[in-house]
């Protein structure tokens, strides 16, 4: 059918007889909603035309008059029907658990591709809700912009199982609860996707609304989003991301915790963190047995607290979270991580605060392998284990504190310090250049042990201090006292 006729009556008739219907560009105002009844043959396609076989979708326009009208514009009950470029705009359904203000799906085999939805609100769904049916193609290439929720899914609410969204943009959508796009069905992908200034509660652009809505997230930018939890993305039930960028997370309240904020076991791989801003895990809060790695973060920030500018791991379930193969560079505020996250083979660099791997006071770090380098005062580490790293052209070089007596000693083996100068601004530091051991936080039974470390010169330890220990042959502890650092037990010191 090429009749360029009333939309209504151009879908009508193609459900009847045909399998598509082109529309010509134009403005077509929908004072009721366009429903694809079941009763209708399945597999039909209503999409756009210039007049020369190409799609229009910025120019063949549904219009549902909001506000002076309040109606959804398209209700799909029918099997494989396909929407393809056209600008779905000002559909608005009022009240709760209405759903669908640009499109509602109740079918089995939708599809949508190089739609517009402008400007589209419900209570679920802004502009698409997407009930529990099986998928077709999925949303491909579309664009939902200044959309809102109620409730969940400013732009869209995807509920049925291996939902697939690829090529698609959100901008200055926003849900009262949560996200500009909500996954509410398991294996869930979003590929080669942007959201931009989005906000919600949990999750500004992607929320996993329930335990078994996992997803996949690939080669997506998150830019200004905002949220109280995972202004990029909140799951409850963990997800795998991969190829993402994550900058300028907002965080209104002063209480986000993680533009990535994953509730189940997850893999973070190859993503790109900067400029973001909260309360506790400025980049990441992640589940037990998750792993970053291969990761760039920088230019961090923490707003309120001190539980991590880094990552931290939630208290709920057993096991550790793993970062490796990453470089935190210029990251503010507060401590690098909790004490449930080891760190392996990473890079710290300008780190304008410093490092303290402990908030949880049942764990201590595990930290291999790591560089701390150009730091503008002492990294500062607490109870754990630091093995294998290099402390090099910090100004302070490192201090070793401990905020509750009881817990395990620190230990430090097979460690460098190289190249670090005086730090003077803080008097109590002592002009650290080295290590500079807190004495006053420690005591007969919990000290310092220390083995294998390669100091560029004895003034860069800490003489003073009766606190670094090390163990000899038979696995007892010594005290290293003054006398016994000058005569380098235990110790390394360069010519």
């Amino acid at each position: 059918v090429f009749g360029h006729v009333t939309a209504t009556y151009c879908a009508g008739f193609v459900s009847r007889r045909f399998s598509t219907g082109f529309v010509k560009a134009g403005t077509y105002d929908l004072t009721n909603v366009l429903t694809f009844a079941s009763s209708r043959p399945s597999g039909i396609t209503i999409r756009s035309d210039d007049g020369e076989g190409n799609l229009a979708p910025e120019t063949t326009i549904f219009d549902g008059g909001y506000p002076a009208r309040t109606n959804r514009l398209f209700s799909v009950n029918s099997a494989n029907v396909t929407l393809r470029g056209l600008t779905i705009r000002d559909g608005r359904v009022k009240g709760t658990n209405q759903k669908g203000g640009g499109v509602y799906v109740n079918a089995n085999g939708f599809s949508v591709a190089n739609c517009i939805f402008d400007s589209c609100g419900a209570y679920d769904g802004g502009g698409l809700y997407w009930d529990n049916k099986t998928v077709g193609d999925g949303v491909l290439e579309c664009v939902f912009t200044n959309c809102v929720s109620d409730n969940d899914g400013a732009g869209l609410y995807l509920y049925p199982t291996k939902g697939f969204v690829r090529g698609t943009t959100f901008a200055d959508c926003a849900a009262t609860r949560n996200a500009a796009c909500c996954i509410n069905g398991a294996g869930g992908v979003i590929v080669d996707g942007v959201f931009t200034n989005c906000t919600g509660n949990y999750g500004g652009a992607i929320r996993g609304v329930s335990a078994s809505s996992s997803c996949a997230v690939t080669n997506t930018s998150f830019v200004s989003c905002g949220a109280n939890a995972g202004p990029a993305i909140y799951s409850d039930a963990g997800a795998t991301l991969f190829g993402c960028r994550i900058v300028d997370s907002r965080d209104p309240k002063k209480n986000n915790i993680g533009p990535v904020n994953l509730r189940k076991a997850s893999v973070v791989d190859t993503c790109y963190f900067s400029r973001n801003q909260g309360k506790d895990g400025v980049t990441v809060a992640l589940a037990a047995g998750s792993v970053m790695k291969n990761c760039i973060v920088e230019d961090q920030q923490r707003s309120v607290g001190d539980a991590g500018t880094g990552v931290v791991r939630y208290s709920t379930g057993t096991g550790r979270v793993t970062v490796r193969d990453s470089k935190f560079l210029s990251v503010a505020g507060g401590s690098m991580a909790d004490g449930n996250v080891d760190f392996e083979n990473c890079v710290f660099s300008n780190a304008t605060v410093g490092f303290a791997f402990v908030r949880d006071q049942n764990h201590q770090n595990r930290i291999w392998n790591c560089l701390f380098t150009d730091c503008p005062e002492p990294v500062k580490l607490a109870y754990g284990r630091y093995e294998n790293c290099s402390f090099v052209g910090n100004v302070g070089g490192a201090t070793v504190s401990m905020w509750n007596s009881t817990k395990t000693s620190p230990v430090l083996s097979n460690c460098v310090f190289w190249a670090n100068t005086p730090y003077t601004a803080d008097t109590s530091w002592h002009g650290s250049m080295g290590l500079l051991v807190k004495a006053d936080d420690f005591d007969a039974t919990n000290r310092v042990k220390m083995a294998n470390c390669v100091f560029q010169s004895a003034q860069e330890t800490d003489a003073r201090a009766p606190d670094i220990r090390d163990a000899d042959k038979t696995g007892a502890s010594t005290v290293l006292t003054e006398k016994a650092i000058a005569a380098g037990q235990g110790l390394l010191f360069a010519p």
